[in-house]
């Protein structure tokens, strides 16, 4: 019964992921139009204003492109890198409370149940 719940349980979970992520592609593909309706509408109102439009983007360099998409592609790998970690030590916290009940002596890396990094407490002055 209790892998009945659990393989439900990661299937509701599978089904999500993949909604979020044909949401997310619908999304590129909104803005996408968007800007390509935008881009029509301008050479409609003011044909001059495309090509100032097209001269800004045969200015630009090759390597600056690529610079600013390769930042875009480490950083989302760094979020996803991150998320997983952060969910793999929220999956550990009931654990790892029992092991330091279990042991005074037992060190913690000192992060927070869900896997943040604990904000320094604030020393309150009182004058």
């Amino acid at each position: 019964m209790a892998m009945q719940i659990q393989s439900g349980a990661d299937k509701v979970a599978r089904v999500c992921d993949l909604v979020k992520h044909g949401l997310s592609v619908l999304g590129v593909i909104v803005s996408l139009g968007l800007v390509m309706w935008g881009v029509k509408e301008i050479s409609r109102a003011a044909p001059g204003a495309i090509t100032a439009l097209a001269g800004l983007l045969r200015d630009w360099r090759i390597g600056e492109i690529v610079l600013a998409l390769g930042n875009v592609f480490f950083y989302g790998l760094y979020r996803l890198e991150r998320s997983g970690k952060k969910r793999a030590i929220a999956r550990k916290g009931a654990y790892q409370k029992r092991a330091e009940a279990g042991d005074p002596q037992r060190t913690t890396s000192g992060l927070t149940e869900n896997g943040n990094t604990p904000k320094p407490e604030r020393i309150r002055r009182t004058v």
